[in-house]
């Protein structure tokens, strides 16, 4: 072989390249990404924590009661200012006015159940007309002078003759 011939063979290889392999970069091994564990944290024990609790005092049981006891006088409020208007012609006794106290205000939020659709808006309205009703008894305590008309309704309901 000559040079000549090596020359050639030199720039035909250039020129023809008939090797499909490529040479893959050389990666350090520093380089390569290996999965590593995930990092777990030691436990360490904090200071223990209290809960505390504070216990209910009398007054908190009293709030509740009256509160109770208000809001279901607020819910009969339609039914026991009809039954007081009946007091006032045919005396009736506490069982008589609670039990058709009781009766009188559930008739009555039945109906405003039937002519409003949905049972919350029904009993919004009705607490409205309750309310209403407490208005127009605070406006009658107010403005007559023959006496205080809680304080009869609440005769009423105790059983006591005023």
């Amino acid at each position: 072989m000559t040079m000549h011939d090596d020359i050639t063979s030199s720039e035909n290889s250039e020129s023809i390249d008939t090797n499909p392999i490529q040479e893959t970069p050389v990666i350090d091994e520093a380089e390569i990404a290996t999965p590593s564990a995930p990092e777990v944290k030691e436990f360490q024990p904090t200071a223990p924590q209290v809960i505390v609790e504070k216990e209910k005092g009398f007054a908190y049981y009293v709030g509740f009661a009256f509160l109770t006891v208000l809001g279901i006088t607020f819910f009969f409020m339609p039914g026991i200012s009809i039954v007081y208007l009946i007091h006032q012609i045919n005396p009736v006794n506490a069982p008589t006015a609670w039990i058709f106290a009781a009766v009188l205000s559930i008739i009555l939020w039945i109906l405003f159940k039937f002519k409003i659709s949905g049972i919350v808006r029904a009993t919004y309205f009705y607490l409205c007309f309750c309310l209403l009703i407490f208005a127009v008894l605070a406006v009658i305590y107010f403005t007559s002078q023959t006496g205080n008309i809680f304080g009869n309704i609440l005769a009423m309901l105790l059983g006591a003759n005023p």
